[in-house]
């Protein structure tokens, strides 16, 4: 039987209805970070590029922007609850408010739910686990879940995190708990068809993706305790990989592999209440995981695993490489490091390490360029600089660029920033969204 590797997740397009230009979902049309967008800014320009608009009043939270048919959506807290809100694409003229969708705060206040447009409507989740349908062109509600009261779900410390993934006719999000961690309910409706009730690990920080497995159509999420690939169908549990490290980053879909972060054999006194884990990918059929390799245990290729640190990890997967940072350590936290790698996809070669790219980095690919801040979690100021993605010539293209924005805390962090129509959108936790034009000159 043929076998397929995954990395976290392998994918399928999401089927969102959306032009070729949108981004209708958290992380873009296949939740991957990978723009499709051409013609754009190879370097930055003398003092920057060009700003196309900013806007304010989107309520405090760590929800990211969706773009879809002309409209910017995003969430936001105020005093009332939480809501979605709904700008001009063009301009950022605010469109509407929705009703409330669930009461404001948590631990560190607001939603994290990045909306998804799916034709018509826009699906968007609380962070005490509401979640609603509306109407995309006025915010009018159409229909509402609780994932605790309808399905027995119970969120971790952070709350719910999730943003729901829309799949053909289905709308599909993790309340977990032991009724089933899983479900799927019509997206018209909002009717149950099914609920995962053999996979029954607790919700945790990260969003489905969907996955064709050697014909075979799943979901795949990542708990505290497991990755586990469904039935899309069904929900019939598919396969399981257990034991894992507790981890904060996103999913990161390749054809390929599925990239987990697994345990470290290392273990100090120096560092209790943290723990740390590393990369390793595993080879899928359609009912079974096989590890295919792991990154060597040592410090450089260690995550360590606490929000403040991997909040803004990612692993990005193209042309047959893994692209990632790490929160290298020497077990000494006044010597730690960040170092970025860049691996075979197939083998787990380390083809190149680069030490000392910055504390809790965000990434993008773009065309043939790696789009990079240099720290997006601890800096009053975020820096961005392109590099090239060879291994073998890796190297910064051009200037630094400074955002001109105020980030004031650990976690008031910019947000998940998509690439829509030669344009890069800006989301802080304060509530304002800031749009640049990356388009090349003349294009």
């Amino acid at each position: 039987m043929k076998r397929t590797i995954l990395t976290l997740a392998t994918l399928t397009t999401v089927t969102v209805a959306a032009v070729a230009a949108d981004w209708p979902t958290w992380r873009g049309p296949k939740r991957d970070d990978i723009s499709t967008e051409k013609n754009l800014l190879t370097e930055w320009p003398a003092g920057g590029p060009a700003l196309a608009w900013k806007t304010t009043g989107c309520g405090s939270g760590y929800s990211s922007v969706s773009v879809a048919n002309g409209r910017v959506f995003t969430m936001g807290d105020t005093p009332e609850g939480s809501t979605v809100r709904a700008f001009d694409e063009k301009s950022g003229k605010p469109l509407w408010v929705s009703p409330i969708v669930g009461k404001p705060g948590g631990n560190y206040e607001g939603p994290r739910c990045t909306p998804t447009v799916d034709g018509d409507s826009v699906y968007a989740l609380g962070q005490f686990g509401d979640f609603v349908c509306l109407e995309a062109a006025t915010g009018k509600e159409r229909w509402r879940k609780n994932l605790g009261t309808d399905f027995g779900g119970k969120y971790s410390g952070w709350n719910y995190t999730e943003s729901p993934l829309v799949d053909g006719n289905l709308v599909i999000f993790t309340p977990g708990g032991k009724k089933g961690a899983i479900v799927a309910l019509d997206k018209k409706t909002g009717s149950l068809l099914w609920q995962s009730t053999e996979f029954t690990d607790g919700a945790q920080y990260s969003s489905l993706v969907p996955a064709d497995i050697n014909g075979v159509h799943q979901y795949i999420q990542l708990t505290a305790e497991s990755v586990a690939g469904v039935d899309a169908a069904t929900g019939k549990v598919l396969w399981t990989v257990a034991d894992l490290e507790p981890v904060y980053y996103p999913l990161s879909p390749s054809a390929d592999h599925v990239v987990v972060n697994i345990k470290s054999a290392t273990d100090t006194a120096k560092h209790k209440g943290q723990s740390w884990g590393r990369i390793a990918a595993y080879r899928l059929s359609p009912e079974k995981a096989v590890r295919a390799w792991e990154v060597p245990d040592k410090p450089e290729f260690w995550f360590e695993n606490h929000m403040d640190i991997c909040a803004m990890r990612r692993v990005l997967i193209r042309d047959g490489r893994v692209y990632y940072f790490t929160q290298g350590h020497t077990l000494d936290p006044a010597k730690s490091s960040t170092f970025f790698h860049i691996l075979d996809e197939q083998t787990g070669a380390v083809l190149m390490t680069r030490k000392d790219m910055a504390g809790s980095p965000q990434f993008f690919l773009v065309e043939d360029r790696l789009l990079y801040s240099r720290d997006a979690a601890h800096f009053k100021k975020i820096d961005w600089e392109f590099y090239t993605t060879d291994p073998k010539d890796f190297r910064k293209i051009g200037t630094t660029w400074t955002a001109p924005h105020d980030n004031t805390t650990a976690y008031e962090v910019f947000i998940e920033l998509p690439y829509v129509d030669g344009r890069f959108l800006m989301r802080t936790w304060q509530g304002q969204i800031v749009c640049y034009d990356l388009r090349a000159a003349g294009k």
